[in-house]
């Protein structure tokens, strides 16, 4: 194991050393995970995050959009059943656009019909667009006024907001 450790730590791949060592490849695939060391990614340390912030709140927005498929029901990635999927494509879009603040880290979304001018990953089975776009609002609201964001020390948008105006008593 010594050596494959070894070899890998020269960037060879999992082939090249199985070849070397004249060891089936999978056998050098399985010694090369249990190490840890699967992907050649993990022979180098990961980059420090780098946390940053505005001082003043309105200083910085980052704005995104995300188009949403129209929902008419729940989807085979929910069920795992992909009869009659076909009959359900092209119904349209939902467009979900979102703004954070830099300095709080305060959002605001809105779920418009355009592009012009998050809900929604498969992590809950909507049936219907207006369902998905009625769970925004409180999604929004938890994200503001509770949920803790590491860029900000651990504070909500709502609390650092009221931070940056002075109006934390």
């Amino acid at each position: 194991m010594a050596e494959i450790e070894r070899l890998r730590r020269q960037r060879m791949s999992g082939v090249a050393i199985a070849r070397q060592l004249d060891m089936p490849r999978s056998t050098v695939g399985a010694i090369l995970r249990r190490l840890g060391l699967g992907k050649l990614s993990a022979l180098q340390p990961r980059e420090p995050v780098i946390r940053y912030e505005r001082e003043r709140p309105g200083e910085l927005l980052h704005l995104d959009i995300k188009s949403l498929g129209r929902i008419d029901g729940v989807g085979h990635r929910i069920t795992g059943d992909r009869a009659g999927q076909s009959r359900k494509r092209g119904i349209g879009w939902d467009h979900l656009h979102v703004a954070i603040d830099d300095a709080s880290r305060l959002a605001y979304t809105e779920v418009l019909p355009g592009l012009t001018g998050e809900d929604a990953a498969y992590a809950r089975p909507y049936v219907s667009s207006d369902q998905r776009a009625a769970a925004i609002g409180p999604w929004t609201d938890a994200y503001n006024l509770v949920r803790p964001h590491a860029g900000i020390g651990d504070l909500s948008p709502w609390r650092k907001l009221n931070n940056l105006l002075g109006n934390d008593s």
